[in-house]
């Protein structure tokens, strides 16, 4: 396969074939996690086919984030909180399908593929240095991965340790490796038209359902732009089920659709049908070294209504577990978990699409078993039944990165609100930290301290020193904010400092991501712990401490695995709070404590006995002790570099988060 003769094969940590939103962004968190990276696609640039409107769910958006996306297709994007259902041109009801519980993000937003793609582009070529080369083909690959390309007729071996397939429903690499895909397919056909249109449809601007007597679509307005979902049948369209439907046919059946109203089509941007086609690659890993994702492994026509989020959340399934792979150098088995959680993943959103095919084609009354139901009923019920995986936020299966068992030697818990494999839930905490505070109290303090003038030397050095406080002081307030969010005002010396925050706090998956990108998360909320001065808590929690930082840890075991292969993840420079202490390079810790700023004040020297005040953050009106469900006890929850939970337990069990880490095997 190989010629001996040609030149040594360039060498790199991963090889991503195809550029599209899946590929893009495993390149961004590849380069941001510092492996080499090199991502190729056949098709040549400027190619432009994908400017009709997606919507970005919570999930999506929550992904996104992480690579600082989110904010511009928020800022470009139309949000939409609502699905509306019509019957007979009348409104029939609303749901909030993406309010959610866990996510920043209460709602979806309708922002074409290409303008994301466009801005990760940038991204990849601005801040890591990684352009896709474009018009390039993988053609053999073997067991070595060793990656035969050609581009222009001569072809170039590359030598990778991780191959991604992100090549689409046709992947060559799932097909070189004899990978079958797995398919369920009927007879039901569907056609989507994305046109330019004046119409006075009240659900042209928002996503919504129509049934009506000649069948029913789905509508999802964005800009001067709708997204047109319908079923074909005979009936309107005097065609055999599997035929062609002209393109005026199918423009008069979506008028009689959505009667009274008007709608004249000024611009076809995209019109093409599709057979309902339930379809899975049945494995998407080989080897630990070529992964498929997206398309590749997912070949479902998914409706417009979930987006990318499925392919989105391969993506960051995968890249953090091939950075531990990669630094506890192929040892660890965290990498054999990708394929049992996504595959769990992929069915949950396949049943969930082939449902909503099914309610679009007007078989709802089969599904919901209903003599008396209604379009609207049927919509509320199935909703509710798939609310998590319309927003993206639903779980993953237990195994050895998700624990949930309880007994009496192995004491992870399920009776938090969280357990593992449950997305983390994202609250508020307040924008300082418990140094900072006890800092500008200090400094507060010592100004307000009467000193004895003696002569115009030390008046001037008094002087001094008062601008020198009032400087350093105005810096730490212009520290306890995020600049991506609300900025802390400034106002004179004399006003209360504490009364200048107006709204502004930190998220605490933002704030897990600034430095622990790429890293787990143990997250110890201290409730009511510190303030009440219980003995045993206070014991609980110095050993705690303690065991942390022995030699006999875990986390000195991971750090010293590190140094076989060490490379440290990029700090992100679009934020400026601190940094979480870090255990290791693969652990990060950060305290939550429910106290407000007067019992930091008062309990600091407590605090600085038992915990860092560098790295002691304050819940924000106890909203994050609230969604986890820590009461009084003290609790510690173990988060995956994907933002799930993996591991709840109470403080008392502290030291069976060894347990947990010997078994991820990190």
């Amino acid at each position: 396969m190989k010629d001996s003769s040609q030149a040594p094969s360039p060498v790199v940590d991963v090889l991503i074939v195809g550029a599209g939103i899946d590929g893009l962004l495993a390149a961004i968190l590849l380069s941001r996690l510092k492996l080499s990276t090199r991502i190729i696609e056949r098709k040549p640039s400027g190619i432009k086919n994908a400017r009709f409107p997606v919507l970005w769910t919570p999930r999506a958006l929550e992904i996104l984030d992480s690579v600082g996306i989110a904010s511009y297709i928020l800022e470009k994007g139309q949000q939409h909180h609502k699905f509306y259902t019509y019957k007979g041109g009348q409104s029939t009801g609303s749901f909030a399908l993406w309010a959610n519980e866990t996510s920043k993000f209460q709602s979806c937003v309708a922002l074409s593929l290409q303008q994301v793609k466009d801005r990760m582009l940038h991204i990849l070529k601005s801040e890591y240095n990684v352009c896709v080369e474009y018009e390039k083909e993988l053609i053999d690959l073997d067991d070595e991965i060793t990656a035969i390309i050609v581009h222009n007729g001569a072809t170039e071996q590359v030598q990778c340790q991780y191959l991604i397939g992100a090549d689409g429903v046709h992947s060559y690499i799932r097909q070189r490796l004899g990978i079958p895909m797995e398919s369920r397919r009927n007879d039901t056909f569907f056609y989507t038209l994305i046109a330019q249109v004046v119409t006075n449809f009240p659900g042209s601007k928002s996503v919504s359902f129509i049934d009506s007597r000649p069948g029913s679509a789905m509508v999802i307005g964005h800009d001067d732009k709708i997204n047109f979902t319908f079923e074909h049948h005979p009936s309107w369209s005097q065609c055999n089920v599997d035929q062609q439907v002209p393109l005026e046919v199918a423009i008069r059946h979506l008028r009689s659709l959505i009667e009274p109203y008007q709608l004249e089509i000024h611009k076809v941007v995209s019109y093409e049908g599709w057979q309902t086609d339930i379809r899975m690659s049945e494995e998407l890993q080989v080897m630990k070294r070529v992964f498929l994702i997206g398309a590749a492994a997912q070949g479902t026509r998914q409706l417009e209504l979930y987006g990318m989020v499925s392919a989105l959340e391969h993506v960051n399934n995968l890249c953090w577990k091939i950075r531990l792979d990669y630094i506890q150098g192929s040892k660890s088995e965290v990498l054999e978990t990708f394929n049992f959680e996504m595959q769990h993943h992929i069915r949950a959103f396949d049943q969930c699409s082939l449902t909503f095919q099914q309610l679009l084609a007007g078989r709802g009354k089969h599904i919901m078993g209903g003599l008396n139901s209604t379009m609207h009923k049927e919509m509320q019920y199935h909703i509710r039944r798939h609310k998590e995986i319309f927003s993206g936020l639903n779980g993953l299966p237990e195994n050895r990165l998700n624990l949930r068992i309880s007994d009496k030697t192995f004491a992870f818990v399920t009776d938090f609100n969280v357990a593992g494999g449950d997305k983390l839930p994202d609250g508020r905490l307040k924008p300082y930290r418990a140094s900072q505070i006890l800092e500008l109290h200090n400094i507060k303090r010592n100004a307000a301290t009467p000193t004895p003038v003696t002569d115009d030397a030390s008046i001037s050095s008094k002087k001094h020193t008062s601008w020198s406080q009032r400087m350093f002081s105005q810096n730490l307030r212009r520290t306890m904010s995020v600049r991506s969010k609300v900025s802390v005002a400034t106002t004179s010396p004399a006003t209360d400092t504490w009364k200048q925050i107006k709204g502004n706090y930190y998220y605490l998956l933002d704030r897990i991501g600034v430095d622990g990108f790429g890293t787990f998360t143990v997250l110890v909320f201290l409730a009511s712990t510190l303030q009440q001065q219980d003995e045993k808590a206070l014991a609980l929690l110095k050993a705690f401490n303690e065991d942390m930082n022995s030699p006999r840890s875990f986390t000195r075991r991971l750090s010293e695995s590190h140094q076989i292969n060490p490379k440290p993840p990029v700090r992100s420079q679009r934020h400026s709070a601190p940094s979480l202490t870090n255990l290791s390079p693969m652990v990060s810790l950060v305290y939550i404590t429910n106290m407000g700023r007067n019992e930091i004040i008062s309990l600091q020297s407590t605090i600085s006995s038992l915990v860092s005040p560098e790295y002691l953050y304050l819940d924000h009106n106890n909203e994050c002790h609230t969604k986890l469900g820590v009461q009084d006890s003290p609790a510690i929850f173990v988060v995956r570099p994907d933002g799930y939970v993996g591991a709840s337990l109470k403080l008392e069990d502290h030291l069976e988060l060894a347990t947990y880490f010997d078994s991820v095997g990190a």
